[in-house]
């Protein structure tokens, strides 16, 4: 009787597929219909992978990303090795943001595959990522070493995070002279920029250009007190520049020298 039940269900999934080959060659205009089939497929088999890897492609183009994560995820725990099964959850961790799910699915990628380069870019891109959404917020991200998923992330961190805080701020600068920026916009960004130097020196040139002085100096020797002990002599060189430029009552001429201050420190750091 068994035999006869596992025979009959046989056949009901060969002629499921049998049509299911042939609603493919529809296109997109069949994909509920092959969906409908699919999910027949897999109430007669719950283990047909190939079923679940039709319903995430479906998914994926529909830019269902629930589906896609959860047919994918599916595979994965039937097939724990699947690579391209990775690739998808990658996309579906870009699209939440999720950028540690991004790293722990890369660098088990580039466990399986040592070869693989593309998982080299797609770690890079999420720490990048992460890092301008940190900037935007004022949040910091904290990496931890010691986690499979943040290996190596620490040195990218204190490489790359002067590299995007350098970018916005030219940005920045750019629309501060468009006057696109006011003063209200100040507490704004000071709390954004207030744990680097570079930060710290643009909030000093804002406060400057609006001609606000006393707001200038506080946020130069604010840094310079809290890191007094461990400033390097070029950051101690590039306060004092900074607080003189403060000093400078000429307004034009102070908006020019800021410039002076942030490619010298360039310099002296190549």
């Amino acid at each position: 009787m068994l035999d006869d039940e596992e025979a009959k269900r046989k056949q009901e999934k060969r002629e499921l597929v049998e049509q299911i080959m042939y609603i493919k060659t529809e296109g997109p205009s069949g994909w509920e219909k092959l969906k409908e089939l699919q999910l027949k497929v897999l109430e007669l088999d719950p283990y047909d992978t190939r079923s679940m890897w039709d319903l995430a492609k479906i998914a994926k183009n529909q830019k269902n990303y629930k589906d896609l994560k959860m047919w994918q995820t599916k595979v994965l725990e039937l097939e724990p090795d699947n690579v391209a099964s990775m690739f998808d959850l990658i996309t579906v961790a870009q699209h939440e943001k999720n950028w540690e799910e991004v790293r722990r699915l890369a660098n088990r990628i580039a466990e399986l595959q040592p070869d693989n380069h593309k998982v080299d870019n797609i770690i890079r891109d999420a720490n990048r990522k992460q890092l301008e959404e940190e900037i935007q917020s004022g949040e910091p991200v904290r990496f931890d070493d010691g986690k499979e998923s943040d290996k190596g992330t620490s040195e990218f961190y204190h490489e790359e995070r002067t590299f995007i805080e350098d970018r916005r701020i030219a940005e920045l600068r750019h629309q501060l002279y468009k006057g696109d920026i006011s003063f209200e916009d100040i507490s704004k960004l000071s709390e954004q920029f207030k744990d680097t130097l570079e930060g710290r020196l643009f909030i000093a040139e804002l406060c400057n250009y609006f001609e606000q002085p006393k707001l200038a100096l506080q946020a130069l020797k604010g840094y310079q007190k809290e890191h007094q002990a461990d400033m390097s002599d070029k950051e101690t060189k590039v306060i004092k520049q900074a607080l003189e430029i403060v000093r400078t009552k000429n307004k034009v001429l102070n908006n020019h020298k800021w410039l002076r201050v942030y490619s010298k420190r360039t310099e002296e750091e190549r």
